[in-house]
């Protein structure tokens, strides 16, 4: 039997779903299918993780994504998977290995965790668990695939936790609460109000809280332990004058979202320490808030805290916080620029159709799908020509 009939589907992601057998993880992908062009307008979509997606509670995070030029130069025939369609797995890059199933269409990447050994990133935060090398072509079947699975530097690879990376995570509805481990629970008190609580002591690895999702909101939350050298710098900065308020730490203890061109998006951190080293810290944000799409545009931002974030007691730092909150991001497809654009220009007075300026109007059109300031790019083509097609249109209904 293959094993693909026992994988379930990698959450958020797209045509990518995972099996795990002990300390194996194995990724499907079916090559036949496509989800349209990407951001970029420059590839075609076979498969994507949508980002990097914890595996469980292991503290390991994966990113997936299987693309092709174009649906003409995928090639599924016998010459395109012979190379692939094989009993036994080929390695490929560090740590994996892949075949196409007997069906033709069926890619299989096996990342066996008890055989691979583990290497510090170039950026120096996090250490390659595994990974293809870049992307790589699948046979010659025309379509490229690029695997990367990596830990924080600070945080240890549980391997026993991979297992529950099938789940989609606890689902939670409005009025909700549940007690997740190692201290975790989340209270979703109203449609605008949700609160992720902690109570616990950290050691010297990072803690990550369990996969949860709000009405199709996902919740990751990671603390880490404090660092001395961030921990005298913190201290020094540390002020209670209003004016820092709009850095996020006007008082120990609390992290607030700033100003609008803060970072810190959302979010209102509260931190005790109670008896035996036992930290108690909260983290409260609205559900219903948006701050356009992550800088992938794969996902729109809920809320955030743009990284680690220090909480300080008594002059110290205790522990940093790393917080999001997203849901998925409407595909950026043609169909959906050229919606956005008609709503945009709809809006226009007819008569002033022929002057308006194309740069004003591609950051309403920026505006209107959520995207962030400097991501244009994203929808530039696709934005001229659905203007070309509105404005002829409405030229021909001029004429009649």
């Amino acid at each position: 039997m293959s094993l693909a009939t026992k994988a379930t589907p990698l959450p958020g992601s797209k045509n990518i779903s995972l099996f795990v057998e002990g300390k194996v993880l194995y990724l499907f992908c079916d090559l036949s299918k496509d989800f349209g062009q990407s951001a970029s307008g420059k590839t075609i979509i076979i498969g994507s993780s949508s980002g990097n997606k914890q595996l469980g509670s292991s503290n390991a995070f994966i990113g997936l994504n299987l693309f092709t030029k174009s649906l003409e130069k995928r090639n599924l025939g016998k010459d395109g998977v012979a190379e692939l369609r094989t009993d036994v797995f080929q390695e490929v890059g560090q740590g994996c290995a892949w075949r196409i199933e007997e069906d033709g269409v069926t890619l299989v990447i096996e990342i066996d965790f008890e055989k691979t050994s583990e290497r510090p990133a170039s950026s120096g935060n996090s250490f390659l668990l595994a990974s293809t090398g870049g992307n790589k072509v699948v046979g010659k079947t025309g379509i490229m695939c690029g695997l990367n699975c990596y830990r924080p530097s600070n945080a240890s690879f549980a391997v026993d936790r991979i297992g529950e990376c099938g789940s989609a995570g606890t689902q939670l509805t409005v009025g909700g609460t549940v007690d997740l481990e190692n201290g975790f629970s989340v209270r979703y008190f109203a449609e605008d109000k949700a609160t992720v609580l902690f109570e616990g002591t950290l050691s010297d690895e990072s803690l990550a809280m369990s996969p949860c999702v709000l009405g199709g909101t996902t919740l990751a939350l990671h603390l880490g332990p404090p660092k001395e050298k961030r921990a005298r710098v913190e201290k020094q900065s540390q002020s209670t004058d209003a004016a820092s308020a709009t850095n996020g730490k006007s008082q120990e203890g609390v992290l607030n979202s700033g100003d609008e061109d803060g970072k810190i998006r959302n979010m209102v951190v509260l931190c005790d320490k109670l008896d035996n080293d036992v930290l108690r810290l909260s983290v409260t944000f609205d559900p219903t808030k948006s701050f356009g799409r992550s800088s992938s545009g794969k996902s729109v931002t809920v809320s955030t805290s743009s990284g680690f974030q220090p909480i300080v007691l008594n002059g110290s730092m205790v522990c940093r916080i790393q917080f999001n909150a997203y849901r998925p991001a409407p595909p950026l497809n043609e169909e959906t620029v050229r919606d956005a654009v008609f709503r945009v220009l709809r809006t226009k007075p007819a008569s002033n159709l022929g002057d308006l300026s194309f740069k004003r109007v591609l950051q309403e059109i920026r505006e209107e799908l959520g995207l962030r300031e400097g991501q244009e790019a994203l929808i530039k083509e696709e934005a001229k020509a659905a203007v070309k097609t509105f404005l002829e249109e409405a030229s021909q209904q001029d004429k009649k």
